[in-house]
């Protein structure tokens, strides 16, 4: 895990923990996994209102003082890396966190991507991390993060919070994000596809409109159509392409390409992924301090 030291804001008020959690609606029947329990003020709050809490944390240190000062009879402490700790196979669950938001990104792929995700996810992360997940209208465009993410999941900003909530206060904007579960119209296999979808065009390095997105797989004749009978202007970018456009431009192509061009589409999104951890890992290599 990169080091966090400097992207871990804790709360301070436990009065207004128990705020957000009823404002939540965590209840008694809930299993609730918190990442990074940190000092404990979150993981009191949920114990009080959850039938079970599994807290993630860390930092060994930080793990040990739970133990000692946080012992709650329906409370699991993990000491554990959230990103390679494995996620319930079955059984309903939630997540409650105040993440380290170095990580925020890598959190929210793992949460959203497994076969068994979150009921409901509440994030406390920073207000442009939240308005990229969220895109429209939150943000002057839909982006690749919200329109992968807004099939699956609704998402709403339940809180803003002040910088003197947290120790030490931030210099940016947070805010208490959730992601609520949606009944998905598209089967395992079509939204697999539909990812792949979009990935393929906000990967594809051909011009900046949708039209010339578009036009990698798409006659001239086919996105003029699309475009008036789906209410987007082709000449705009393609970042402004809502979720629920890309969803009914998904559903046309299964009938309206050929084998030829789907094979291009297909793992756009696996690749994207690999991609992104590529950079990451060149990045935190940039970052190694070098010997003298």
């Amino acid at each position: 895990m990169p080091n966090l030291a400097h992207s871990q804001n804790f709360i301070k008020s436990a009065a207004l923990m128990r705020k957000l959690i009823q404002k939540a609606n965590i209840s008694s029947d809930d299993h609730i996994i918190e990442i990074g329990a940190g000092k404990g003020i979150i993981t009191d709050a949920l114990a009080r209102s959850a039938k079970k809490v599994t807290a993630i944390e860390y930092d060994s240190k930080l793990y040990e003082e739970l133990l000692r000062k946080h012992q709650w009879n329906n409370v699991e402490y993990i000491h554990a890396d959230f990103l390679k700790y494995p996620l319930p196979k079955k059984g309903s669950y939630k997540v409650f966190s105040n993440i380290p938001f170095q990580i925020t990104a890598d959190i929210v792929t793992k949460l959203t991507t497994r076969d068994n995700s979150p009921e409901e996810i509440f994030l406390v992360l920073q207000k442009e991390a939240a308005k990229k997940f969220c895109g429209l209208p939150f943000q002057k465009y839909e982006g690749l993060r919200a329109a992968l993410l807004k099939p699956q999941y609704e998402m709403r900003i339940l809180h803003n919070f002040a910088p003197t909530d947290f120790t030490p206060a931030p210099k940016v904007e947070i805010v208490l994000l959730h992601f609520k579960k949606r009944h998905m119209d598209m089967s395992p296999k079509e939204f697999r596809e539909y990812k792949d979808f979009v990935s393929f065009f906000y990967a594809a390095g051909r011009g900046n409109t949708a039209k010339e997105r578009l036009s990698i797989v798409f006659s001239q004749k086919q996105i003029s159509r699309l475009a008036k009978e789906y209410h987007f202007d082709a000449r705009q970018s393609y970042a402004m392409i809502s979720a629920v456009q890309w969803e009914r431009l998904y559903c046309y192509s299964q009938t309206g390409l050929d084998a030829k061009r789907k094979e291009l589409i297909k793992f756009s999104y696996r690749k994207q992924l690999k991609q992104q951890s590529k950079l990451k890992k060149q990045h935190r290599t940039r970052n190694v301090p070098t010997s003298p």
